[in-house]
């Protein structure tokens, strides 16, 4: 006896072979046989993290939906530990937008598939996900001002003080809080440093 088996392409799945069991499938009664094709869902599971390190956050102030903009009502995402985590059908494509956090200022999306070396996005972006496992996280730094000041007697005279990174000089907003900072203070002629304070 020879079968032909058709295999029929479902929508979001691949079809991973037949399975057949003498003892299960043969039906002695009406001498038939039952094959079961086997079908794997094509899916892809993403996990976003899109809360500043250290930030004391309030679920219920932050949805899924303020960061994915055109968000899916039929994909259900579980919040734990701070991580967004839903499983997708894959090709899906999401929009995705940094939330605007007080005190905090985003810099950059690392997105990491299967493990591998992590990438840089925008901060608002759009991506398709083939078949794969997705981690995204936002990277935030905390907002501060350092303020650099002269003093002698009460006057800015006696010498320059100034805010370094990288060897260039930057001022009190503009510098990376994610990098080292030097203070740098040059006394002028008649002048000695003596501390700061």
């Amino acid at each position: 006896m020879a079968l032909l088996l058709a295999d029929t392409l479902l929508n979001n799945y691949t079809y991973n072979g037949t399975t057949y069991d003498p003892d299960a499938n043969f039906s002695v009664i009406d001498n038939t046989i039952t094959i079961y094709a086997a079908w794997l869902y094509n899916k892809s599971s993403i996990t976003i993290n899109f809360i500043p390190e250290g930030f004391d956050n309030k679920l219920s102030d932050v949805e899924i939906d303020d960061i994915i903009v055109n968000i899916n009502n039929t994909t259900s995402w579980t919040n734990q530990d701070n991580k967004w985590y839903a499983e997708v059908v894959s090709g899906t494509s999401l929009k995705i937008q940094a939330y605007e956090y007080e005190g905090y200022e985003f810099k950059y999306w690392l997105i990491s598939v299967d493990g591998g070396e992590p990438s840089i996005k925008a901060s608002t972006f759009e991506m398709t996900f083939p078949q794969g496992n997705y981690v995204i996280e936002a990277i935030y730094h905390p907002k501060f001002t350092i303020t650099i000041e002269n003093l002698q007697n009460g006057s800015a005279i006696g010498g320059t003080s100034s805010l370094l990174q990288n060897g260039t000089v930057v001022t009190g907003i503009s510098y990376d809080p994610a990098q080292q900072v030097t203070l740098e203070a040059v006394a002028q002629e008649g002048y000695k440093f003596l501390y700061w304070e």
